[in-house]
């Protein structure tokens, strides 16, 4: 209601005191339910420790053990706080950016709500910033398994959003938005999309969601919550901008990145696959010559895409698990990612 308010300029103190302060409840009912969902309050709230380390877990997740000092990251206490307070103001200020400063807007939600919050809470509170945003360089093998399980998972994510769509169709009013916003008649406005779609929600949103939150949890959570936690929560930051429709393309698209960033241990990996995850879309909306061959408007994309984004993706993983168990053998007593 607040949003639509905005959007029609006629929002009142009243109106936006009262949905910020039930948003406020809302955030910390959810914490409530994050402490019991995915452990122990203590566990999840709890800063105290010389160090950490979480177990083993199973398949894709075994071996993902942490021995960073605990002092150098932060704990999930703070970290759950802050981004609570970050959806609260992102909810209600992204899109009164966007339509009092246009596509401008974007660049300073993403900028000013996203990215700085971010960083100042990582400055402020005296933590590594190398560590808690994981900021190690990924070696050749993982930047390619990235490549290659974006490349399949895109394509997936794609038809999961086509199947929900059969259950709860998009909004006609977001598809015409998108398509009017994705319009591109000259290299040069390809080029600006590509920035501000691609390479900006890239960088902003990775250093919040695979950088803080993924930083402040790997610790005191096991690898498979911390992907859910992560999947879940970069899910439900889409919800405003595309209603419900979006909430599990997205966390799917998510838990996908947490992975890989936990597997290779750098951010890195997950901004060049939301870059191409991004650009696909932006390309492909652009290029009606190729949105044609793939997909018509009333019909869902070609099953013969299955077949290779799903061998993509597979060998995407046994590329990096190969790449991440002989790193391990070569270091027995470095941790095992």
């Amino acid at each position: 209601l607040l949003f639509r308010e905005l959007m029609a300029g006629s929002a009142t103190l009243f109106l936006g005191s009262l949905a910020l302060l039930s948003t406020l409840v809302y955030a910390s009912a959810a914490l409530i339910f994050a402490a019991d969902s995915f452990g122990r309050e203590e566990v999840l709230f709890g800063d105290g420790g010389d160090a950490g380390e979480v177990g083993a877990g199973f398949g894709l997740f075994r071996g993902l053990r942490y021995s960073e000092p605990l002092h150098d990251l932060p704990g999930p206490r703070p970290t759950l706080i802050l981004v609570a307070i970050i959806a609260v103001f992102y909810f209600y200020f992204a899109a009164r950016f966007q339509a009092g400063l246009g596509e401008r807007g974007i660049l300073v939600a993403e900028l000013a709500l996203l990215l700085l919050p971010g960083l100042l809470f990582l400055r402020l509170g005296g933590y590594d910033p190398i560590n808690s945003l994981s900021l190690r360089a990924p070696s050749r093998k993982g930047l390619l398994a990235a490549f290659l399980m974006i490349a399949g998972g895109t394509p997936i994510v794609w038809f999961l959003t086509w199947l929900q769509s059969l259950i709860f169709p998009m909004p006609m009013e977001f598809l015409e938005g998108m398509s009017d916003f994705l319009t591109a008649e000259t290299p040069g406005r390809v080029a600006w999309l590509l920035f501000l779609v691609a390479l900006i929600p890239a960088v902003c949103e990775e250093s919040l969601f695979r950088g803080v939150l993924l930083g402040g949890t790997r610790l005191h959570l096991t690898p498979v919550k911390v992907v859910l936690l992560n999947g879940i929560v970069f899910g439900l930051f889409h919800v405003p901008s595309a209603s419900i429709f979006r909430l599990v393309p997205s966390a799917a698209l998510g838990m996908l990145l947490a992975w890989v960033v936990l597997r290779t241990r750098s951010i890195w990996s997950g901004v060049l696959m939301h870059f191409l995850n991004n650009g696909a879309m932006v390309i492909l909306a652009t290029s009606p010559w190729i949105l044609e061959r793939f997909s018509g408007p009333d019909q869902g994309p070609p099953y013969w895409l299955l077949i290779p984004a799903l061998v993509s993706l597979l060998g995407g993983v046994a590329l990096l698990e190969g790449s991440v168990r002989r790193e391990g053998e070569r270091d027995p007593a470095s941790p095992d990612f």
